[in-house]
């Protein structure tokens, strides 16, 4: 499966184009998840994401960077199912491979189906809403986006960890709305 993301999206807008076109809402609640890595975070500098997912849909996904057959970055995504009850046999797992849980996060999901891609808008705490969407062939990925009115050069094929560092990093450069209100008020946007 490929999976692309899109940031700073507007969720509610969004569900309603996803409404329009025909898109079926599957879900609705809240997840939490918890990412693992080594101790150096040789697998995520490798581009790899390793992540359990504690509530809501139970599960283990492991996302891979690499390029796809037109030469453009993607990313791909393995998911397996659990059980609750396989839950602390993972840990357990994780825990003699040397692979140490590094960051927990909980989440508001909204997921929906179109055609054949699935799409959830997640709410982060203080981050902006995120569309993260899932299809087996980037050709789909772009179709949809497409018809939601998202370009498709604007995607990003980057982990949670690289999203939240992008708005720590904005919050730390002040918002671009901040820099035009001290622009308005004749301040540089050092001030």
């Amino acid at each position: 499966m490929r999976e692309v993301k899109f940031i700073d999206v507007d969720a509610d807008a969004l569900q309603g184009q996803m409404q329009e076109l025909g898109a079926r809402l599957v879900a609705d609640s809240n997840a939490e998840a918890e990412y693992y890595d080594w101790p150096d975070y040789g697998l995520s500098q490798s581009g790899i994401t390793l992540r359990l997912q504690t509530r809501g849909k139970i599960g283990l996904t492991m996302k891979i960077n690499g390029s796809g057959a037109d030469g453009h970055d993607e990313r791909r995504v393995m998911e397996v199912r659990l059980r609750p009850a396989d839950l602390e046999k993972i840990r357990t797992l994780f825990h003699r491979l040397g692979v140490d849980q590094m960051v927990e996060h909980s989440a508001h999901r909204i997921t929906y189906m179109l055609r054949q891609v699935r799409m959830h808008i997640d709410m982060l705490g203080e981050m902006p809403p995120l569309l993260i969407m899932q299809a087996q062939t980037q050709e789909q990925l772009k179709r949809t986006a497409g018809e939601l009115g998202l370009p498709w050069d604007e995607r990003k094929h980057w982990s949670l960890a690289a999203v939240k560092e992008h708005y720590e990093e904005r919050r730390s450069k002040g918002s671009p709305a901040a820099r035009r209100q001290k622009k308005k008020r004749g301040m540089r946007s050092e001030d």
